[in-house]
């Protein structure tokens, strides 16, 4: 079999742009074009055409070099097989064209025993060999972090269900269990507002544990998307029951801000406000007159008691 290099008239060590030159010129050479009539041309430029293809792809390539070199090796060492040689040489020539990958086994489990072959590795090109690393690297980006993103959609879904039980338990008095499944849940996920007021409720009206449920609805408000006004009020109503008026009047004056047609919070803040010296019977009469319009009949009770001579217009 001829050599592809003595082919193309280039060097063993011809980098990819050398062997494309040669190409060129050769091609345009031999082109059949140019040679009318002239069979060994034509033949010629069949050669050509057959080595560049086989040396201007990179895994051909060194699927090619690697044979070579075998077949160099054995014909220098070992005398013997010449005969061997000249039959595979000839069935190479016939049948080279797309299947080198097939003759490279079979030259390999022929001639593995008699002279050990280079590591494939350190024939790859060193493009070649980057292409792969960052393939590798990127592969392994891609799966750590959908590993990730499976893991927290999973622990999402485990700590949603652990609450749903809990509020379950919770409304059937099963207090108990439900904290546990509340404490379950926050072990998957921390971060929904739900599980924090619903902790945040029982601490209030079951242990009376207000300090506690301050501290449960403070991350529920910073945990929730949107401003939510019952928060808010859960909040005002546990300072109401720790004597810190002038916090509770705050979190129901933001209540109000979100939702002015909720009676309840009008309500509470005049309240609050009645147990502050500093703020004027008007201002409270106005909240008592604002919860009895939105529905709050307990309102009409201290109109009556603090507003008569109050001057709400």
């Amino acid at each position: 079999m001829q050599n592809l290099y003595e082919v193309l008239q280039v060097p063993t060590n011809a980098t990819p742009l050398e062997i494309k030159a040669a190409y060129k010129r050769l091609a345009k050479q031999y082109h059949p074009d140019c040679n009318p009539n002239n069979p060994e041309a034509e033949e010629k430029f069949k050669q050509i055409n057959q080595a560049y293809q086989i040396l201007s792809d990179e895994i051909k390539k060194y699927e090619y070099d690697l044979y070579y070199y075998l077949r160099q090796q054995s014909v220098q060492g070992q005398n013997t097989t010449s005969r061997t040689n000249t039959s595979y040489q000839s069935s190479y020539s016939t049948h080279y064209t797309y299947q080198q990958s097939n003759y490279y086994q079979t030259y390999h489990s022929q001639y593995t025993k008699r002279q050990p072959s280079p590591h494939p590795i350190e024939t790859i090109s060193l493009r070649l060999r980057r292409r792969i690393e960052i393939g590798t690297i990127i592969g392994a980006i891609i799966f750590v972090f959908f590993a990730i993103l499976l893991r927290d959609i999973m622990n999402y879904h485990t700590a949603k269900s652990h609450l749903n039980k809990a509020k379950t338990y919770w409304q059937k008095g099963e207090v108990l269990t439900a904290m546990v499944l509340i404490s379950k849940s926050l072990e998957f996920y921390t971060k929904n507002p739900d599980t924090y007021s619903l902790r945040a409720e029982i601490y209030m009206k079951q242990y009376y544990n207000y300090i506690h449920a301050i501290a449960d609805l403070d991350l529920a408000v910073q945990l929730s998307d949107e401003p939510n006004p019952d928060l808010l009020f859960q909040r005002g109503s546990c300072y109401m029951k720790l004597f810190e008026f002038h916090r509770a009047i705050q979190d129901f004056s933001a209540a109000i801000a979100i939702n002015q047609h909720n009676g309840d919070y009008y309500f509470y803040r005049a309240i609050a406000k009645m147990q502050q010296q500093n703020i004027h019977k008007d201002d409270f009469c106005r909240d008592f007159q604002s919860a009895e319009k939105l529905g709050v009949t307990e309102a009409h009770q201290y109109i009556l008691t603090h507003c008569t001579h109050c001057n709400t217009k």
